[in-house]
Order: C-alpha cells, then sequence, then structure tokens
C-alpha cells in the first residue's frame, strides 16, 4: 500500500520554483532540489518522476501565481493596460527583484535545443501571444484598435513588450523606462 504524501506540493513547488528561477535549469542538480525542498531524492522522484516534469510544473506553478492576470471586462485594451500596469509593479517589487522573467530565463538558456523541454517552453510562449491575439481581435471588433493594425504581429509587440519589461527589470529599476515601454506597445496598436 502506497504511502500518502507527507507534504504540501504547493510548497515544494515554491521552493523548486525560486531554486530553477534563481540558478537556471542546468546549474540546478537534484541535489540542490532535495536540499531546497526538504525531499528525499526517493520522494521527489515518486511525486514529480524526473527533473524536467518538476521543472515544468515550476513554469505552470509560475504562470499561475506569479505573473499579473489579465483582468476580464467589456474593454480588452483597459485590461491590457491594467495587465501591463501591474506587470510594471510587479517587476519592480523588491520580492524577487533583479530575477527577471522565469519563463524569459528558461527560453533564453535553452534556445536552439529541439527537446520535450524546449518545445514545452515555446508552447507556452505561443499560448501568452495567442491570449493577447485573442483580446486584439476582440478589440479590433469593438474597433478599438488602428486600421491598419496586423493583430498577429500586435500580439507580437504586446509579447516582446511584456518580457522587455520583466527583462529590463532585473537591472533597470526605472518605472519610466518600463512604462515607455509599454507606452510603446500602446502606440502601436493604438
Amino acid at each position: 500500500m502506497a504511502r500518502p504524501r507527507e507534504f504540501e506540493e504547493t510548497s515544494v513547488l515554491e521552493k523548486a520554483m525560486e531554486v530553477f528561477w534563481k540558478r537556471g535549469y542546468r546549474a540546478t542538480s537534484i541535489e540542490d532540489l532535495v536540499a531546497v525542498t526538504g525531499l528525499k531524492k526517493g520522494s521527489l522522484y515518486a511525486a514529480f518522476h524526473d527533473k524536467d516534469t518538476l521543472f515544468k510544473r515550476t513554469l505552470e506553478h509560475y504562470e499561475q501565481t506569479m505573473g499579473p492576470a489579465l483582468p476580464s471586462s467589456e474593454d480588452p485594451i483597459a485590461d491590457l493596460r491594467i495587465f501591463f500596469d501591474q506587470l510594471v509593479r510587479t517587476s519592480l517589487a523588491r520580492n524577487r527583484s533583479g530575477w527577471g522573467c522565469f519563463l524569459m530565463n528558461t527560453s533564453m538558456e535553452l534556445e536552439g535545443r529541439n527537446d520535450d523541454l524546449a518545445i514545452f517552453v515555446r508552447c507556452r510562449l505561443k499560448a501568452i501571444e495567442a491570449c493577447f491575439s485573442s483580446l486584439l481581435s476582440e478589440a479590433d471588433r469593438l474597433g478599438h484598435l488602428k486600421d491598419a493594425v496586423d493583430i498577429k504581429k500586435g500580439a507580437q509587440v504586446l509579447l516582446g513588450a511584456a518580457f522587455s519589461i520583466r527583462g529590463l527589470s532585473r537591472s533597470q529599476k526605472d518605472r519610466q523606462l518600463l512604462n515607455s515601454i509599454v507606452d510603446g506597445a500602446f502606440y502601436y496598436i493604438t
């Protein structure tokens, strides 16, 4: 009979996420994960199977808990503006300041690789772009976009702005600079 888990999974994901986020996938060993989570190696493998699976789970946890949520109202442009305002605010917050974006850091670390992990990260980025594209399509339907805006390019501009904000916030604690990135993206689409 299997023993019940004796740990809180969310807490383990949070601790593992932080070590992966700070050190990167390659530089984080199973021993690092054992040390930070307090789990024995066997328990870690029983719960998450392998390092790749745990890493994917921490990226999912990051997306669910760390980034600002996209609000949902009748005005997709206002929702996007709120999202980006929150993104700037959370990027400049003291907690985890200088870490950048976990997803972007991972994307850069795994660039050029064609394994399951790199593909998983690319899929996450495409999902974010698709979310932006959906909001822009709705904004276009409502007549809130410039006439000649290409929805796909607009979504890519927003994706680039989001990751620029996260990336620059690692070394530039300049709210005006980050807000200028947001303003530039919105200038392109509205």
